[in-house]
């Protein structure tokens, strides 16, 4: 190709131009990386981005929320902080981040009682969550109770064999107690012999698996805060069919004779067919992040009435598999169903839930009127409510009877690569690789080139 004035004036305005266009792209991707950001998260679990309820939490929570860290001026100790909080500020803007250093500011940190290092005080109007730990699991649930805007008072009726909120022992209650504690309920155990009334700002009184029968006039008081339009989460029992007979009555609520069965229970290594796996969860507005099952061992069947006195609309949220029964008989060898019988073929409702709406003049917390039954009082302590979603369907039902529906429970997210387990073998064998193997061929390799080099 012949090179003339033409074609050099050509290649000067393509050169012109290529280099106009590469510079103006270049300031078009600095400007939008300004504006806009994009993340990738290729950490185990997804580990460094936030859960779906923890983004939901910071976007529900209305105003501004003000959070004053007491942390040494290290970069190397602050910026886990900022790193975590800035998370959350992708989806709440408005979230404030303040750092005070509480030895050079002592006065501050007088002011504000703080104990120690690191403490976060997180300030949302005129509440004030404290944290002396922090993850997303610690600083979300302190978000959900500065929702709530108030206290949840949770009490417990006990004088009857309930399970006991802060017993440690399998058939206590201590691991859900703590789990609701940290979501922002406040929890309460009341024994009505001594003191013959509900306090006036109890959010929902739980009876779970009461195996003695009420007093009269104890069965006169529940009925009473019932009839009011108080939130009541009641878990009862096969055994013990009489208890609270009249609190059923009038809840239109009949349990059916027997345990319910099933011999599912084997896939997972259940042996015992009393313990009772559900699956289907028929109220999908209620159990809609519910996508694991829930154990229910020795589980009383129910029925539910929707001409009961109070007007309750009653709606199923725990079923069980069509292959269930109840069995009236005792729980050994081979049982089967009997046609013959008062046994119910499945699948049977073990949990129910009831509203009605309330008059002027009866409870004036709201103005629905929740209650919650479940055929089985086991799952909620501390030796079955770790398997599936049993946890989460407690803290659910705590949510939704106190009308905190938009509040969740959130579990940690776990990190199964931060640690490394090694056995004493292989931890033996990287010992002599590298303590005696590796400097002895280094050696051998220094020593070969070392001889070759003489040699010439």
């Amino acid at each position: 190709m012949r090179i003339t004035a033409k074609t050099r004036r050509q290649l000067l305005v393509q050169n012109l131009l290529y280099y106009g266009l590469l510079v103006l792209i270049t300031a078009l991707v600095a400007w939008l990386s300004m504006r806009y950001s994009i993340q990738g998260d290729w950490s185990a679990n997804n580990r460094n981005t936030l859960s779906q309820v923890s983004r939901d939490a910071a976007r529900k929570i209305n105003g501004p929320v003000h959070i004053t860290a007491f942390v040494a001026d290290d970069d190397m100790t602050r910026a886990p902080v900022r790193t975590l909080i800035g998370r959350y500020q992708r989806y709440k803007p408005d979230i404030e981040l303040e750092f005070v250093n509480p030895q050079t500011n002592p006065a501050r940190s007088r002011e504000m009682n703080v104990t120690g290092m690191g403490e976060l005080i997180i300030e949302h109007g005129a509440m004030q969550e404290r944290l002396q730990q922090l993850n997303e699991q610690t600083f979300t649930n302190a978000l959900q109770r500065l929702a709530r805007g108030g206290e949840r008072w949770i009490v417990f009726l006990t004088g009857h064999g309930e399970r006991d909120p802060y017993a440690q022992d399998n058939n206590g209650l201590s691991t859900f107690t703590e789990r609701a504690t940290q979501q922002g309920f406040s929890m309460q155990s009341l024994n009505l012999v001594a003191e013959q009334s509900i306090p006036d700002n109890t959010k929902v009184v739980v009876i779970a698996g009461p195996q003695r029968d009420y007093l009269p006039g104890e069965t006169g008081i529940v009925l009473d805060y019932v009839r009011r339009g108080g939130n009541l989460l009641w878990l009862t029992e096969p055994e013990h069919a009489s208890t609270l007979q009249p609190l059923a009555k009038e809840l239109g609520i009949k349990r059916l004779p027997g345990v319910v069965v099933d011999s599912a229970g084997q896939i997972f290594g259940i042996t015992r067919p009393d313990f009772v796996l559900v699956v289907n969860y028929p109220d999908k507005d209620f159990m809609r992040d519910f996508n694991e099952f829930t154990l229910f061992p020795q589980a009383t069947g129910l029925v539910a009435d929707a001409k009961n006195p109070l007007g309750l609309v009653p709606v199923i949220f725990l079923q069980t598999l069509a292959r269930s029964w109840t069995e009236t008989g005792p729980i050994e060898g081979n049982i089967e169903f009997d046609d013959n019988s008062t046994e119910v073929a499945g699948p049977i409702d073990i949990g129910i839930r009831l509203t009605r709406g309330l008059q002027q003049g009866e409870e004036p917390n709201s103005a629905t009127q929740r209650i919650a039954v479940v055929g089985d009082s086991d799952f909620m302590t501390n030796a079955y409510v770790g398997n599936g979603s049993n946890m989460l369907l407690g803290i659910n039902l705590l949510n939704w009877l106190s009308h905190d529906d938009d509040l969740i429970s959130i579990d940690a997210v776990s990190a199964p690569d931060t640690q490394l387990e090694l056995n004493p073998n292989t931890v033996s064998f990287i010992s002599v690789l590298f303590l005696l193997a590796l400097p002895l061929i280094l050696f051998g390799i220094g020593i070969t080139i070392w001889l070759q080099r003489r040699k010439r």
